[in-house]
């Protein structure tokens, strides 16, 4: 819910639990930060968008939870082994988030390439006269590396296509073919850092790309770069 206590993403969804017969459904009834074995006990499936779901939730005998929906492509706020070992279902929504993740992305792309940023403050506080300090630069030529090349990442670099940007990406699970489909180049993680002018983030979070990227990996790029994460915080050492 919105800060109004009305239904961020719409209400079509709601529509269709209404019509289902013998199905009940409500809110929970606060903010939490994670999902306790007390609502485990009370619901038979839960749809949870930034409560975590540890595995402290499903670990009572009088657990009846049998689905943990999360909205979203992540799934890394939910133990997945914990509730495999109770027999409860994980979902998300990954067909859902590659466009308007992919671009909140190419807005950030935007906005740095023009310094959007920096006009707007210069606006707001009359400081007409340095606008010429801040002129940005162009995309035709420059280059976008994208690490993950998955549902998010794809779509990025198929919509970036049409900045005459030049493309890469770093993902070791992608198909080479593939990505030269979308005119992109598939390269190691050390190349897309040294050669990009824009370097997004789109990869999961896992055990092994969790702390992916930090000093030594932002040592390798160029000064002038720009580093966008759309994906999630801990793939970075901040």
């Amino acid at each position: 819910l919105d800060s109004r206590g009305q239904p961020a993403f719409g209400t079509a969804a709601l529509d269709i639990l209404d019509r289902a017969p013998d199905l009940a459904w409500e809110y929970l009834p606060e903010v939490v930060p994670e999902i306790t074995a007390d609502h485990a006990a009370h619901y038979d499936a839960i749809y949870v968008n930034l409560p975590r779901v540890p595995a402290v939730a499903v670990g009572r005998a009088d657990c009846r939870l049998r689905v943990v929906a999360r909205h979203g492509v992540g799934y890394d706020s939910v133990d997945v082994a914990a509730m495999t070992r109770a027999g409860v279902i994980v979902t998300h929504t990954p067909s859902s988030m590659p466009r308007p993740v992919a671009t909140i992305a190419l807005s950030f792309v935007l906005a740095l390439a023009g310094r959007l940023m920096q006009k707007d403050r210069l606006t707001r506080t009359g400081r007409w006269h340095e606008r010429m300090d801040n002129m940005g630069m162009g995309l035709t030529g420059r280059t976008l590396g994208v690490v993950g090349a998955g549902r998010i990442g794809k779509e990025l670099l198929r919509m970036a296509r049409a900045f005459d940007l030049k493309l890469i990406a770093a993902d070791p699970y992608v198909n080479a073919i593939e990505l030269g489909y979308i005119g992109a180049r598939k390269a190691d993680l050390e190349t897309v850092l040294r050669e990009s002018d824009f370097v997004v983030v789109c990869c999961l979070l896992n055990d092994e790309t969790r702390h992916l990227l930090g000093a030594p990996q932002f040592a390798r790029m160029r000064p002038s770069a720009y580093f966008i994460n759309v994906a999630r915080g801990p793939i970075v050492d901040e």
